[in-house]
């Protein structure tokens, strides 16, 4: 697999051990039709959690995020055209060796 870097944000300028990552692990796209159109996206966010784990402060948390979008194109009573949606997000820990 390869990761795509999204997103990453740190507490401060010069403490490279407090940051947050959000990489996108697999992403697949719907094309548009009729019914609608969607999207389904994994992503993988990691964090630092010293002192949690012993006494080593380079310990990180991952965990996986489904994110899954569906839009639809209807009418609303008036005959105006909408984009209806629906968005479903699991959230996963990532065990280490599972």
């Amino acid at each position: 697999l390869r990761y795509y870097p999204i997103a990453t944000s740190s507490s401060s300028s010069n403490d490279n051990n407090n940051f947050v990552q959000i990489e996108v692990v697999q992403r697949t796209v719907e094309v548009p039709t009729d019914q609608g159109f969607g999207f389904n996206e994994l992503y993988k966010i990691s964090t630092p959690v010293p002192g949690l784990f012993g006494t080593s402060s380079d310990q990180i948390l991952e965990r996986a995020v489904r994110v899954q979008r569906r839009y639809r194109r209807a009418f609303d009573s008036q005959g105006n055209r909408v984009v209806e949606g629906l968005e479903i997000m699991k959230t996963y820990r990532v065990l280490d060796g599972v």
